[in-house]
């Protein structure tokens, strides 16, 4: 798996969920399982650090890249787990060296984990021998500390200083907690939710602040059962903040630019029945348009909908999918859209924690390149809004570039469009959220914390 992710440059989320719902496991393997990959994804670069040490004359472009995943697996365990012995460890890997890449191959990688076995029996400190990490300036020790990129520590230095930023890197090294939202409605069968998550042994907690949300303390195959029945839904707690930032009543036509694979549109969606089954008289018929530019994640994206759909009744809510560029979306009169979620395509700097492999795989240039795109995206959106409107702009990101330069680019292409200072009455003051000025926000990740993201709100200069 993890020579997949290196090799074909897959997403480590996508591709573990995918293994794990085709192998026959235990809890515990599967538990097993996920902290390796995990575990190797987000130390990788210290874990090469360490393994450089015991090549003598080899470097590590020279080591097959095979033997190097083996390699790198089994100093994760030595290094950073206690419960595999070292001898198991050690004949494991030997083995499927041996079994891979042959005889010659296996003595290699026994002389390797042998040494490491050396300078583990002289310590009786395994931390010391993992930390024992390079000199120089402070990005660059922290960058060791941590396993993150370089230039990437260097941004976050000069953003946030030396205390939020080692928090921030401390949080992306840490196991990403499982979230859901409550998709029961009242009082009385959310309680009978609680209930039965209790007879089933699953161990949750309340989010202070955010009503629909819980976090699960189990595997997500525990909650599988009320994942099917529509009960809970998995989504983490920045991406809620999202929908709650458009602030949202029945009778709105709503667009959602770049959906799939829709989490954001099913939780519009749920506000908007929950909304409109509570108000009185009668019903305002409320329309949901969901956009997205790539035809076989449009085609999921409606699938999901309608299976929830048929589920429950949503009436009078009309929910519609697009297929299209939101640059250049055509169908629509212009400022028809009382509110617009613009979710851009992005960097995912605040996913790392749940795609290690992603900051290996990130550049300083990548994130001009997709401040391009966003800047695009976010100016097509204005025409179709209406006078009273709202535009909310998020991204998973923590960059500058990606965020605030986007919204300052918009505001100076768009003089007639303000930001909404009124962002931060629609959201629940979370651990990790920070307030970047009136109507921007900025969710950094902390430990069994939301993701990393960012929220604007905008309006008309006339409202």
């Amino acid at each position: 798996m993890l020579r997949r992710i290196d090799a074909k440059h897959a997403f480590s989320n996508v591709l573990v969920r995918k293994w794990l719902d085709t192998a026959h496991l235990s809890a515990e393997d599967r538990a097993l399982v996920t902290e390796l990959v995990y575990g190797v994804l987000s130390w990788q670069q210290a874990l090469d650090e360490k393994i450089a040490v015991y090549l003598n004359n080899r470097t590590l472009d020279a080591v097959d890249p095979g033997l190097l995943t083996i390699l790198r697996l089994t100093f994760y365990q030595r290094l950073y787990l206690t419960r595999i012995p070292s001898y198991a460890a050690v004949h494991e890997a030997v083995t499927l060296a041996r079994k891979t890449h042959g005889e010659g191959s296996a003595r290699f990688v026994n002389a390797v984990l042998r040494a490491l076995e050396r300078d583990l029996a002289r310590t009786s400190n395994k931390a010391s021998l993992r930390d024992d990490r390079v000199q120089g300036t402070l990005g660059e020790k922290l960058a060791s500390r941590y396993a993150h990129p370089a230039w990437l520590v260097k941004m976050w230095l000069e953003r946030y200083g030396k205390e939020q930023t080692e928090a921030l890197l401390y949080a992306n090294q840490t196991k990403a907690p499982l979230f859901v939202r409550l998709r029961t409605k009242g009082s009385e069968a959310r309680e009978s939710l609680f209930l039965a998550l209790k007879k089933d042994g699953i161990a949750y907690a309340d989010i202070p602040g955010l009503s629909e949300a819980l976090l699960i303390h189990a595997p997500v195959g525990a909650i599988r059962p009320y994942l099917e029945q529509g009960l809970l839904v998995v989504q983490d707690i920045s991406a809620m903040l999202v929908v709650r930032a458009l602030r949202l009543i029945p009778g709105l036509r709503i667009l959602d630019a770049a959906s799939a694979p829709g989490g954001k549109t099913l939780q519009i969606i749920d506000v908007l029945k929950e909304a409109t089954e509570s108000a009185p008289g009668a019903p305002l018929p409320s329309e949901v348009i969901a956009n997205e530019k790539h035809p076989r994640k449009a085609e999921t994206l409606k699938k999901r909908l309608e299976d929830e759909l048929v589920r429950d009744a949503f009436a009078p809510i009309r929910v519609q999918v697009v297929n299209q560029d939101a640059a250049t979306l055509t169908p629509f009169q212009l400022g028809t859209f009382d509110r617009i979620l613009l979710d851009a395509p992005c960097s995912g700097l605040g996913t790392i924690r749940r795609k290690p492999e992603i900051k290996w795989r990130l550049f300083p240039e990548t994130l001009g390149v997709m401040q391009k795109t966003q800047s695009a995206l976010l100016l097509a959106m204005a025409p179709l809004l209406k006078s009273d409107g709202r535009i909310v702009y998020s991204t998973c990101t923590l960059s500058p570039q990606e965020n605030e330069q986007v919204i300052h680019h918009f505001l100076q292409e768009r003089p007639d469009y303000v930001l909404d200072e009124t962002l931060l009455d629609d959201l629940p003051l979370l651990p990790g959220l920070y307030p970047l000025a009136p109507g921007m926000v900025e969710i950094h990740p902390t430990v069994q914390g939301g993701d990393g993201f960012f929220i604007a709100r905008l309006k008309h200069a006339t409202q």
